[in-house]
């Protein structure tokens, strides 16, 4: 971005995210402002978008990050909005999980051959030396790391039983907190939602213990959702107009009954410094946030993380869900539960195939080979000697 600002001087550059978390930690890393897609585009309530064909953005420069999380109708909308002039440059990791949308945006641009690939191999998230960073490339090799069960400065497997893995979950969070972490800093992850060991019990547990009902405490009951003030909380769905979206997470500040406000707000969130007032109605959309999904992860990042491994998870392991959980660490990561379900989710390749025709269809424009089922597969070269400065011509 300074290279191009050196000589290009005024042109506008747009830099965006798929989730309010990915753009502020966009923003914090370049210095430059960044927001979310759908804030540019100028998304409403009704579903439409301010900017589309016939009311283009005005830009001359549009940095997209996170864009393995881009499904293919967002992606359209943002292509619609743009110029033809409009230099892009997509920023991506293809080994996270998938959008949760459908499509396959950021693999099937890679895979068609047609778009020309800078591979960055260093990585800045964790810093020189992380066991963190080697054991995320070793997953994406299918390798059992060697030291996987050994104690690193970085990063430790914790074994336990599912009997006994709330318990672990307990004391590793007493001791974080007592070394001054807070709860915004740790983050708990899990892949599935019911069950004992789902998102839904560990939330509840998690709740009962670090923020219990008392007399000081205000409560909010909705269907069976119990809030209470200084829970951690995430928003489940984009809301822009509240500037606020899906996997934004928050604190409570503030509850209220029918006789303490005389509308229908009943809790007072804060995300990140945005100050929120959310209705009974709203509250569909919001959930606690001590444990959350990988999914919901996804495009964040956490001093220390707690993934939590069981093989009553079995259906959700797989490589891809568990190099996103690994990789969300900055600090410390923590691998607390089964090292069978760690191992079958390495072992686990298997993406759900999704039928897009993208790469087809990407293929024919620009008069390319077109790949066969029989030889579908993710294999790319990045260009030897491409340098950013080949994208700003």
């Amino acid at each position: 971005l300074r290279a191009y600002r050196k000589l290009f001087g005024k042109k506008s550059i747009a830099l965006v995210a798929p989730t309010g978390r990915a753009a502020k930690r966009l923003n914090e890393t370049t210095n430059y402002p960044a927001q979310t897609i759908h804030r540019l585009l100028g998304y409403q309530l009704s579903g439409e978008f301010t900017f589309n064909e016939h009311n283009p953005l005005d830009c001359d420069v549009i940095v997209i990050d996170e864009a393995s999380m881009i499904d293919v109708v967002l992606m359209s909308q943002l292509l619609k909005s743009l110029r033809n002039h409009v230099k892009m440059i997509i920023v991506g990791d293809v080994d996270q999980l998938p959008s949760v949308g459908p499509g396959n945006v950021l693999k099937d641009i890679i895979t068609s051959g047609v778009v020309p690939i800078i591979k960055l191999d260093k990585v800045h998230r964790q810093g020189e030396g992380s066991s963190i960073v080697s054991l995320a490339h070793d997953i994406n090799k299918q390798i059992i790391s060697k030291d996987l069960l050994i104690k690193q400065k970085d990063r430790n497997f914790i074994i336990c039983s599912n009997d006994t893995l709330l318990k672990n979950l307990k004391f590793i969070m007493e001791n974080a907190l007592d070394k001054a972490y807070t709860l915004e800093e740790i983050q708990v992850l899990a892949p599935m939602y019911k069950g004992n060991l789902g998102i839904d019990n560990i939330n509840s547990y998690l709740q009962e213990w670090l923020n219990p009902k008392s007399g000081d405490i205000k409560e909010f009951k909705y269907l069976n959702k119990v809030f209470r003030t200084g829970d951690k909380v995430i928003q489940l769905v984009n809301r822009p107009d509240l500037n606020i979206m899906n996997g934004d997470i928050g604190f409570i500040k503030d509850i209220y009954d029918e006789e303490s406000r005389d509308d229908d707000v009943r809790l007072t969130v804060d995300f990140d410094g945005n100050i929120v007032d959310l209705t009974e109605n709203d509250l569909n959309d919001l959930s606690l946030a001590y444990c959350i999904s990988i999914h919901k992860a996804q495009g964040s990042e956490f001093d220390i993380v707690i993934v939590l491994l069981s093989k009553s998870y079995y259906i959700m392991l797989r490589k891809n869900l568990l190099y996103t959980a690994v990789t969300r660490a900055k600090k410390s990561l923590i691998l607390l539960g089964d090292p069978d379900a760690y191992k079958l989710a390495i072992q686990n390749d298997q993406e759900i195939m999704r039928q897009t025709t993208l790469i087809e269809r990407l293929q024919m424009r620009f008069n390319r080979r077109i790949i066969t089922i029989d030889d579908y597969k993710f294999i790319y070269k990045p260009i030897k000697k491409l340098s950013p400065y080949d994208f700003l011509e």
